[in-house]
């Protein structure tokens, strides 16, 4: 279960449940993460957005440029079809390991200065801000 510790790491969306597939509990899902393959890795665990329920990856595999997930517990068609259209959430990465990597969250971009690069073609003085990311 989703911790209920208020310093619980935060979620992002990671996919859509979309229709059925087959008999045995499959589905697709309408991803919105660049990160598909670790996202739906068997064992990830996914959440709702409250955080209520999991959902944890049996197997996954792709398809004509589809993802086709397999969730634990969600075994015939019937389950499958009742699970359309649940938005799903992982936990975000750790924030030293991204810096460690120079990645970040577009989000975290917010309200930084944008400044003028060295050698910039606009022949203006590097550093000067030109604006703020919104």
């Amino acid at each position: 279960m989703h911790s209920d510790d208020p310093q619980q790491l935060e979620l992002l969306r990671v996919c859509r449940i979309g229709r059925a597939q087959g008999l045995k509990g499959e589905v697709t899902v309408q991803i919105f993460t660049d990160e598909p393959e670790y996202r739906f890795a068997p064992g990830a665990v996914l959440y709702t957005k409250d955080g209520e329920e999991e959902y944890v990856v049996e197997s996954s595999r792709t398809f004509k440029n589809r993802w086709i997930i397999k969730f634990e517990g969600i075994d015939d068609r019937d389950a499958s079809e009742a699970a359309n259209g649940v938005v799903l959430y992982g936990e975000a990465d750790d924030p030293e390991e991204m810096l460690e990597a120079d990645e970040w969250y577009p989000k975290d971009l917010i309200s930084l200065e944008a400044r003028l690069a060295e050698g910039n073609t606009l022949g203006l003085k590097p550093g000067t801000v030109v604006g703020k990311v919104v």
